[in-house]
């Protein structure tokens, strides 16, 4: 039987490299690494590819570069409106930065 002291260890061990890595850069990350994402959108077929990559790198908690992806989404097609869902999705985080919250609510706004 697992102690519950263990298995709350163990838990952290694997949630902490992913928050540890969230200033790390994944630009390069093939989508091979990623893996991929199926994500039908209505905004321009230009963008869907890169939409989808930002949905995978969300998937990998490499928000910042995730932002990134969906910025690139809104120059390419301003009126994408999933392009401020991810936007807002990678302002959450494991933790409580109020200010990044209030900033993800502002772009389900946009």
């Amino acid at each position: 039987m697992v102690s519950p002291v263990a298995l709350l260890l163990t838990s952290l061990f694997l949630v902490v490299p992913s928050i540890a890595d969230e200033g790390h850069h994944h630009d390069d990350l093939t989508e091979l690494q990623l893996g991929t994402v199926h994500f039908p959108i209505s905004c321009g077929s230009n963008v869907q590819k890169e939409f989808e990559r930002g949905v995978a790198l969300l998937h990998s908690f490499a928000f910042d570069t995730a932002e990134q992806a969906f910025r690139e989404v809104l120059t390419k097609d301003p009126g994408c409106a999933m392009a401020h869902w991810g936007i807002a999705k990678s302002k959450w985080r494991w933790d409580t930065d109020a200010a990044r919250r209030e900033q993800g609510a502002e772009e389900i706004k946009a």
